[in-house]
């Protein structure tokens, strides 16, 4: 083994004086072992060579090496222990990692008998894997690359705990114009046999005030220590959630599609939601998007689509969805809000008392009386009212001591309207009413119902229905009819005596 040491130690001088280097490198350094784990040292041996031995150290002096490996036959104490192992390919089997061989390891390796011995070092480097296998948010939990969450200025945290080596970790804003360094502390701190790094950043929101792509990444290099090295999540600036005075207002149907649109920026970061009732304070989270580069993202609310990351879409309209909508948008460099107050409605018509709802309504009436009409379902809350149908009869009747009934059932209300009238002049025969719904809703303001009403003096007051307003006078008709009959018969008999 001496000469071995030797030899050794003239190629060391011979490669210092001559610049004489190993043919090829056949064995990588570093090289990563998991502690606890069984680990491999891998080398690329020529296929037939004569020997190989393996030291645990570069200060192996005269000392036995701890696995041999000689004309496939296995020596040596580490072997006989059961620690050490060699593959058929010359590479060292580690049977468990600990932390001790955390060192530079020696191989020499003789091709063949007529050989000189190569000397290979190899640093190897134990590593542990941490507890989640990515750099995580505190706020966002054992979540990567999907998180939303809002949160303060000062309480941003990111880290990594129990790996091996250390970590270093970063803080980076995410921006339209490309990433952003953002200001953190790190701290490192032991943890049994790794090490837990923690970034703190105060100063998340310094380019945009309501939200933020923030990244926390972890730099390494070394292969398999984490799943992703990096985590993103969307920030809302807790502190800063003012919402604007100006607000666009929507009115739709009940069952109906509503799509309301949030930004022109292809490049904005998305985050809707909702206010919610009684006080409209405090906001439900709907869905956020994140769409350049690798887009992602989430959708909370049931029957919520996002349409093209931007768009927030309901394919049929109830009325739990009515409300304060609000978008938050921002690329990192400029932010905005933007803000819908919906409002959900149910049409129905007006119904008179003594009309069918479908027909044109005549009704025998004295000149003074009541007039009921009531509205079923419609959402939200009206007021009915009685008038003249024309303008310009406004003032042959006279309405007075209006009586409404209001029911709620919920999500929709039951209206009813009792009036008194008085028609002045006596002489009048007919006059054309309607009862409708007073609203400042555009969509409301059509829902109405009319009828003629006949009045009489002598009789009690009857009802007639009739499709349209006037009745033909079929009587006059008949009697043309006959009389035309009857001139063409006598046109036809004087032809006749004049032709004999």
């Amino acid at each position: 083994m001496k000469g071995v040491v030797l030899v050794y130690l003239v190629m060391l001088f011979t490669e210092m004086q001559f610049g004489v280097t190993h043919p090829k490198t056949i064995c990588n350094s570093p090289q990563y072992l998991e502690l606890g784990k069984t680990g491999i040292i891998t080398c690329r041996f020529h296929k037939d060579f004569y020997t190989v031995l393996w030291y645990t150290s570069v200060d192996f002096g005269n000392s036995r090496p701890t696995v041999q490996y000689q004309n496939k036959l296995k020596a040596g104490p580490g072997y006989e222990s059961g620690e050490f192992d060699v593959h058929p390919n010359g590479s060292l089997i580690v049977t468990e990692v600990l932390l001790k061989y955390e060192d530079v390891f020696t191989v020499a390796y003789l091709p063949s008998r007529e050989e000189l011995y190569d000397f290979i070092n190899v640093q190897v480097i134990v590593i542990v894997k941490p507890d989640v296998p990515f750099p995580f948010m505190t706020q966002c939990g054992n979540v990567s690359n999907t998180c939303f969450t809002v949160a303060d200025e000062a309480d941003m945290e990111c880290s990594v705990r129990g790996a091996r080596p250390k970590v270093i970790l970063d803080f980076i804003a995410r921006t339209v114009e490309g990433d952003k360094n953002i200001s953190s502390e790190l701290v490192i701190t032991s943890d049994g046999d790794g090490y837990t790094s923690t970034v703190i950043t105060s100063n998340a929101f310094h380019l945009s005030p309501h939200l933020v792509l923030l990244v926390c990444k972890a730099s390494t290099n070394i292969p398999g220590l984490f799943e992703n090295t990096k985590s993103i999540a969307l920030v809302q600036n807790g502190l800063v959630q003012t919402i604007p005075d100006q607000t666009t207002s929507i009115t739709i149907q009940r069952y109906e599609r509503m799509e309301l649109h949030c930004t022109e920026n292809e490049n904005a970061f998305i985050v809707w939601k909702k206010a919610i009732p009684p006080r409209y304070v405090d906001y439900e989270l709907l869905s956020y998007s994140v769409d350049f580069e690798q887009g992602f993202f989430g959708v909370f609310a049931e029957d919520i689509i996002l349409e093209n990351n931007v768009s927030l879409v309901l394919p049929s309209v109830d009325v739990q969805h009515e409300g304060e909508y609000v978008c938050f948008y921002g690329d990192g460099i400029s932010d905005g809000v933007t803000v819908y107050n919906v409002t959900v409605v149910v049409l129905a018509y007006p119904a008179i008392d003594g009309c069918n709802d479908h027909d044109y309504c005549e009704l025998e009436r004295e000149y003074d009386g009541n007039l009921t009409c009531s509205v079923k379902g419609i959402r939200p809350n009206v007021e009915l009212q009685w008038k003249a149908y024309f303008e310009d009869e406004s003032d042959l009747i006279l309405f007075s001591n209006p009586k409404p009934v209001i029911k709620n059932n919920g999500e929709s209300f039951d209206v009813t309207l009792i009036v008194q009238y008085r028609v002045p002049d006596k002489r009048l025969e007919r006059l054309t009413v309607q009862c409708r719904v007073v609203s400042v809703n555009d969509l409301m303001s059509s829902l109405a119902k009319r009828m003629d009403l006949l009045f009489v003096t002598e009789y009690p007051p009857t009802t007639r229905q009739t499709h349209q307003p006037e009745r033909p006078n079929f009587s006059l008709w008949i009697l043309v009819g006959v009389i035309v009959l009857l001139v063409f018969i006598c046109g036809v008999i004087m032809v006749l005596c004049l032709s004999k």
